[in-house]
């Protein structure tokens, strides 16, 4: 476990932290993220002992990591994909690492393995491309079978294979009971790879909490709706004031006909339900859901330190679902309401469903779902989301109402291997 106390640090009178405070957990992997600047690398440093807060202390498993007897079993860390030295060979700078902290030297064969390094072993560490130096980088973390990771963008340079293998690599040290610190610039990694989340900005913690809980809290569900019939489905929501609708961007992905509309502030099974019984016709219905990214950016864009210009000719980046489309994420609802009455002309003559239909339209308080995690080596495998009970059709209709109701239907675990990496070299 890797705790972070009230860390405060200054450089030439630049505050770089303050009073930062977390915890990393054991059996987790926790994201650290936050602007460029904002402090990351700092408090990892200061984790480690590298560098000396001026308040507050960093604790691993309990006490300073300068006190530990065995350090490359305490922590492995990425810090730079480039520390190593540029004359030596991979086997040379991974075995003297080794001999120096009491590792056997079969270990030194066993990560070079792990890594995809067999091809290169004896190259010189000046010779690698970025991503063959982030490999070599991980190996020597791994060197001591550590109980703790702190990775630095440990995925800077690497390839496709080699990113989906840290992430891999991530899951499976923290099934085994283990706490993984993880920086990385790439949401989308982040959100399949992590448990909680750790958001700094400017020095300061912003939040801390769960992956699943942060992309509730801080973005907005909307339902993405195709239809010939937007005036219907406009008097439909007239009873229902925490419901916007709003038109939206047609994407490639929707049909060429009908009006493209973005309906907040309603839940998308109900919502379906409504449209079967006003029998409204749709092409597409689809919830739209905020990703890691598009809520990290919500709550990190005023702490960006260094502020980049709009590109010329194209749009200033909005944050929210308000503004631009979200990609639709998630499951997309199959609700095509079939007409089996009235035709699209004949819509104004039929009544918008009742005050007491509309109402369950709106939105419950939004809720942490569970995310799909990428394969695990071992460790819990992912939660299904809690099935949610539509509501049942009520036994009398009113004539005002729609005539059609809404149809019903019925740790000895080894770690992840690597194929070898060919090449790599400048």
């Amino acid at each position: 476990m890797i705790t972070i106390e009230g860390v405060s640090k200054q450089f030439k009178g630049k505050i770089a932290l303050d009073q930062v405070s977390f915890t990393a957990e054991d059996g987790k992997v926790t994201g650290f993220l936050g602007p460029n600047g904002a402090g990351k690398s700092t408090t990892m440093r200061a984790a480690l002992g590298l560098l000396k807060p001026d308040a507050g202390r960093a604790l691993i498993d309990g006490k300073p990591f300068r006190e530990s007897a065995s350090p490359m079993a305490l922590v492995g860390a990425v810090l730079d994909a480039k520390s190593a030295h540029k004359g030596r060979s991979a086997y040379s700078h991974l075995l003297a690492l080794a001999l120096t902290n009491g590792i056997p030297r079969k270990r030194v064969d066993e990560v070079i393995a792990l890594t995809g390094l067999e091809s290169v072993r004896k190259r010189k560490a000046g010779s690698f491309s970025l991503g063959m130096s982030q490999r070599l980088s991980i190996a020597a973390a791994l060197l001591g079978d550590p109980h703790n990771l702190v990775l630095d963008e440990p995925v800077n340079g690497l390839d496709p294979e080699g990113v989906k293998w840290v992430r891999e690599l991530c899951r499976f040290y923290a099934s085994q009971g283990r706490a993984v610190l993880l920086s990385s610039h790439l949401m989308s990694e982040v959100a399949l790879t992590a448990d909680n989340l750790v958001i700094i900005g400017q020095g300061r913690i912003l939040e801390t909490t769960s992956v699943d809980r942060f992309v509730a809290e801080h973005s907005a569900h909307a339902i993405r709706v195709v239809t010939p019939e937007p005036d219907k489905l406009r008097r439909i929501f007239e009873g229902a004031n925490q419901v916007q609708i709003s038109e939206a961007t047609r994407l490639s992905s929707d049909p060429e006909r009908g009006a493209v509309l973005r309906i907040t502030g309603a839940q998308l099974e109900r919502t379906a339900q409504v449209f079967a019984q006003a029998q409204l016709v749709t092409y597409e219905l689809i919830e739209e859901r905020a990703s890691l990214e598009d809520a990290y950016m919500m709550l990190t864009h005023s702490q960006v330190q260094y502020v980049t210009r709009e590109v010329p000719g194209q749009a200033p980046v909005q944050y929210g679902v308000s503004s631009q489309a979200l990609p639709p994420q998630g499951m997309a609802a199959a609700a095509q309401a079939q007409s089996v009455g009235p035709q699209p002309d004949d819509s104004a003559q039929l009544d918008a469903p009742s005050p007491a239909i509309v109402s369950q339209l709106v939105a419950p308080t939004p809720s942490a779902s569970t995310r799909a995690d990428a394969p695990q080596f071992g460790g819990n495998q992912p939660v299904a989301a809690p099935e949610q009970t539509p509501p049942q059709p009520q036994s009398e209709t009113p004539q005002s109402e729609a005539q059609t109701q809404p149809q019903t239907g019925d740790s000895n675990q080894q770690p992840p291997e690597q194929a070898t990496t060919q090449g790599g070299a400048r």
